[in-house]
Formats: structure tokens, sequence, C-alpha cells
């Protein structure tokens, strides 16, 4: 049986591959190692397999007093980056800021004007139960970035009201009819996304009111590339008032 000879050359060269032979119409494979390999005539397929490549294959046809040239591409494998796991915070993550003590499961804190959280989660819906123990304005904030820059909104028993402050200036500011009792429950639901912040539902027992409030970037007057989610999210109150929080989420989008 005539024979005749193929030469391997791989790029990158210096690809420590593991080199295998198959012959046309034939099922298995023989590895090898001889560089030029010696074949008997007749058309194969030369294979390799290198760590963190692609497996590499090139056609080749053997005759007999003619070396025949087999180049094996190989290219890198590209694995992406996993994204980070958005994740949600819960009740234990607003005990973190300190300050409050457990009463019953439920958070409760005396004064401290603002109280934000230390995370700036991104787009998401923050849901929380809250009471006045004692006061008379329910009070958080959104987009908190420092005492001038905020979105405050304070729930008394007969509205919500509303307002933006940017360098210290109050940009805008909206009052809506709602009636709660502040020392029962009240479940407040907060979506925010780079573009608007919307008061999703204020609810309690059977009194509820849904979507309350939407704030969005056409309607204030913002600084440049700011968007609703550099600041954070906490609560303001007051020194002699007294605010428990029962529950507390949020859910990222």
């Amino acid at each position: 049986m005539l024979e005749g000879t193929v030469r391997i050359s791989m790029a990158p060269a210096d690809v420590q591959a593991t080199l295998s032979w198959k012959r046309d119409g034939e099922e298995t494979s023989q590895t090898f190692t001889d560089n030029p390999l010696t074949l008997p005539e007749g058309s194969y397929t030369i294979s390799g397999h290198a760590p963190d490549f692609e497996d590499a294959h090139t056609s080749v046809k053997v005759s007999a007093g003619r070396p025949a040239p087999a180049v094996l591409v190989f290219r890198k494998i590209v694995t992406k980056k996993a994204e980070p796991v958005k994740q949600g915070l819960s009740l234990a993550d607003l005990e973190k800021t300190g300050g409050w003590s457990r009463e019953s499961g439920a958070l409760t804190r005396l004064g401290g004007n603002v109280v934000v959280l230390q995370s700036v989660p991104g787009a998401g819906t923050w849901s929380f139960h809250g009471l006045m123990r004692k006061g008379k304005h329910l009070v958080w904030v959104v987009n908190y970035e420092d005492a001038r820059d905020y979105v405050v909104y304070e729930l008394s028993e007969d509205k919500l009201e509303r307002t933006e402050f940017v360098d210290g200036r109050k940009q805008s500011n909206a009052r809506h009819k709602v009636k709660v009792k502040l020392d029962q429950w009240i479940q407040v639901t907060v979506g925010v996304t780079q573009n608007a912040i919307v008061v999703q539902n204020i609810q309690q027992d059977a009194n509820r009111f849904p979507d309350v409030d939407r704030l969005t970037m056409e309607e204030v007057s913002l600084k440049p590339k700011r968007s609703f989610l550099q600041g954070h999210f906490g609560f303001r109150i007051p020194s002699r008032d007294r605010l428990a929080i029962g529950a507390f989420t949020f859910t990222p989008n």
C-alpha cells in the first residue's frame, strides 16, 4: 500500500495540543505524536484538542511522494463573565443603619432625622409597613444623595406631599388626597427606575390608594447626567417622633 506524509503546523505555534487523525468513511480516530505523520494514501481529517481552546480540524489528502500540509488553527474559548446577581434587601439591612430597637418583631426608632441605607441597589421596588408611634407625618426619602439633593414624601392622615430638592432648592411639589391613620400599620410601595419614581400603592386595611404619585425627569430641573438611581432610600424622623417599621423589602428589577 502506497504511503504519503502529512506535515502538521499549528497556530498559535506554542499550543500544547493532543493530535489525532481519522480516515474519511471510518468512525475511529487515532492519536499520534509524529510530525511529519506517515499515512496510507487517502483523505483524512486531522484534529487537535487543547485546554482553553476550541477543537481544531482540517482536511488533508495524502498522496505517495507528495508531502501534504495540514494547518490547525486554535481559537481561544471566550467565556462570558457572569453578571452579578441582583440582591434584594430586608428588614435586617435597615436595622444595620443603627439606632433601631426591636419591639415584637418590628424596628422602632426615636428621632435621628434622615436615616438611609448605605447601599444603592439600582432599579426596583421598595415596600414597607410603617406606623408613627409618635408624630404627625410618616416620611421617607428616595434618591437621597446628601442634605441638598433628594426627593421626600410626607404622608399625613389626609394627604401625601412630595417635594424634590436639587442643590438645596425646591424644584417641585405635589399633593394627593389620601385617608389613613398614622398610628396603625400602613403599607407603602415605591417603584424606582432611572427616569421615574412612582408611589405605586398606599394601603391600610380596606383603604387602598394605587398609583398615588409619579415623578419623572421631564417634570423637574435636574443636574446633567443625574438619574433617580444615584441616591439612597431611607426615612426622615424628626427628633421627637417615633417611627416603627414592621416589614421592609427591596426587590430589584
